[in-house]
């Protein structure tokens, strides 16, 4: 019986199964067969068409016309219909440049209809560059829940420009040698553009010295204006390429339309100029280096040397030398055998004062010197004014041209040498037995007396002036009788003076203290208090407050190692003025 149970239990459910499948096999193939024919009825006829009319290549800042065409000829109405175009970058619509993607919703297209939308698009970008046009067409069968969609691309080609643009530069140049360049344009279209503007890169070595009309930003943006058709207009540009000969140097020249303060190319340009060797050759050097670090007060020995590497003699060579820096002392300049000029900073030698540089023959060597000083006080007067950086420019110049280089303009050579300020930092080192100032009390009895301890406070004070320092350090050690009481005070921060015990040694760790700190504001100060006991084979002395003190630290910009050493401090050389000298002499 329970056999039987088990059996009718088991076998129902599959009775079941085979009942459903049946029927549900059915169901879905007359779904399927549905599927089908309305497929089939979309497509029987043509089914659904897109397509894009227009041109295949335009040029930068023109407007065009498109149309998306699209014909529904499948049996079946079409719903929920929607027409969809997106822009890619440096195309817009003419009636509204701030939008990328136009959408459009159609409701229902019948069945055998054919419409069509028309855009005005207006295409930017250089030339040979591609624009993909894409166009969606969503749309849902009448008969069916789920949505389709035909996409289309249609890539147009931006071939040449509404704007000629031209630029004339001399097909090679000597370094450091100035020359001029001309950019012309000129808009040939039929439209007037809003804003218009110029735009040049420079290569890395070139330095713009002027044009005529003057940049609206910088050295290579001109704002051209409104540009109505057939405007046209030039800029003459004056400059220099530095750097080794040989290499080709780049110019770029862009003009852009700018649309609700967004820019767009409708024209670009390159052309290249080549560097070529100069034999006229220069170096100069300051106190033997190339790059030198200087001091306040330090005397400079500036050294030009020059050299004749043409096949030709050079006549009338004149030789220029440019002082640029704050930190120089103009008054100090001993021009040797040149000529100077303190309202210009300028030094000069031609063959009036240098008999040999009327002709300098091929392979001909030679060289200028001429001293200044440094300043003695650095011009500080605002926390700015740091890492001070003096240069000496000098250019040589003749009116010689050598054909066989092929640059069609008198032959120039130039050279510079730069100097770096060092900073300088002081310790100042005070005393006092009466200090409430510093929220320390001393204790003990003045004059100071054998085997009776004073208390005293030590104030270290630094003071930094032209560049930032790091890893500063001011130590000293305490003699026999003077002892550390670990009372300490001061405006350090975190970086207060601490006491080794072992060695006697008290030492103030910085990690970096700010160029002008001191000069300008309150400097760094750390005080602390020692106790003294003295001895008595100190009778009638004054004796040591502490050992020497030495201050180290890093200059960060020029990375010079920074050393400064303090006498020892003496019990008779108190800051403190309500303490006499001889309060320092120890009495029995």
């Amino acid at each position: 019986m329970n056999n039987q149970n088990v059996s009718q239990i088991v076998s129902t459910p599959k009775k079941k199964v085979r009942f459903n499948s049946f029927f549900g096999g059915i169901i879905f193939i007359i779904i399927l067969l549905g599927v089908g024919y309305l497929i089939w009825s979309l497509t029987k006829s043509g089914g659904i068409e897109v397509g894009i009319l227009g041109p295949n290549e335009v040029k930068a800042g023109e407007t065009k016309e498109f149309k998306i065409v699209y014909a529904n000829k499948s049996r079946v109405a079409l719903e929920d219909v929607e027409l969809v175009l997106a822009l890619p970058e440096g195309v817009i619509f003419s009636d509204d440049p701030t939008k990328r993607v136009w959408e459009q919703p159609l409701e229902t297209v019948a069945s055998g209809q054919e419409a069509e939308q028309a855009f005005n698009l207006m295409f930017f970008g250089e030339n040979r560059s591609a624009k993909n046009l894409e166009a969606t067409f969503r749309y849902r069968p009448k008969t069916l829940t789920s949505p389709f969609k035909k996409t289309l691309n249609y890539p147009v080609i931006i071939n040449g420009s509404t704007f000629k643009l031209d630029a004339t530069l001399p097909p090679q140049v000597l370094p450091e040698q100035d020359f001029s360049l001309n950019v012309a344009w000129e808009n040939q279209s039929s439209n007037s553009y809003e804003d218009v503007r110029l735009e040049a890169t420079w290569p890395e070595t070139y330095a713009f010295n002027g044009a005529t009309p003057k940049p609206s930003e910088k050295d290579n943006i001109w704002s051209l204006g409104q540009t109505p058709a057939a405007s046209q207009g030039q800029l003459d540009i004056k400059g220099l390429v530095s750097g080794s000969e040989g290499a080709n140097r780049k110019f770029v020249f862009k003009i852009l339309v700018y649309i609700q303060e967004q820019p767009f190319v409708i024209s670009q340009m390159e052309s290249y100029l080549t560097v070529v060797n100069n034999p006229l050759i220069m170096s100069a050097s300051v106190n033997d280096e190339r790059l030198y670090n200087a001091d306040a007060d330090e005397t400079l020995t500036f050294k030009i040397n020059y050299r004749n590497d043409y096949s030709i003699g050079l006549r009338n060579v004149s030789i220029k030398a440019v002082l640029d820096g704050t930190m120089f002392d103009l008054a100090s300049v001993r021009p040797g055998k040149g000529y100077y000029v303190a309202k210009n900073k300028t030094i000069t030698w031609t063959s009036a004062n240098l008999g040999e540089l009327s002709v300098l023959n091929p392979g001909e060597v030679g060289e200028v010197t001429f001293t200044v000083k440094t300043l003695k006080k650095y011009p500080i007067k605002v926390a700015g004014d740091r890492n001070f950086l003096m240069t000496m420019n000098a250019t040589m110049l003749t009116a010689t041209i050598p054909e066989m280089i092929g640059v069609n303009a008198p032959i120039k050579a130039a050279t510079s040498v730069s100097v770096k300020m060092n900073t300088m930092m002081e310790l100042e080192t005070l005393t006092y037995f009466r200090d409430a100032a510093s929220q320390i009390i001393n204790s003990g009895r003045l004059p100071l007396r054998v085997g009776q301890p004073t208390q005293l406070t030590i104030h270290w004070k630094l003071k930094n002036y032209s560049n930032p320092v790091q890893d500063v350090v001011v130590k000293t050690t305490l003699p026999p009788g003077v002892s550390f009481t670990g009372r300490v005070s001061g405006n350090f921060g975190e970086n207060q003076p601490t006491y080794d015990a072992a060695t006697a040694e008290v030492s103030w760790k910085l990690p970096n203290i700010a160029a002008t700190s001191g000069v300008i504001g309150k400097p760094l100060e750390a005080i602390f208090q020692i106790e003294v006991i003295p001895a008595s084979n100190q009778v009638n002395q004054a004796i040591n407050l502490t050992n020497e003190i030495t201050l180290t630290a890093l200059d960060t910009f020029t990375q010079k190692q920074i050393s400064v050493i303090h006498d020892p401090i003496k019990s008779d050389k108190f800051t403190d003025v309500s303490v006499l000298p001889q309060d320092g002499i120890v009495a029995p």
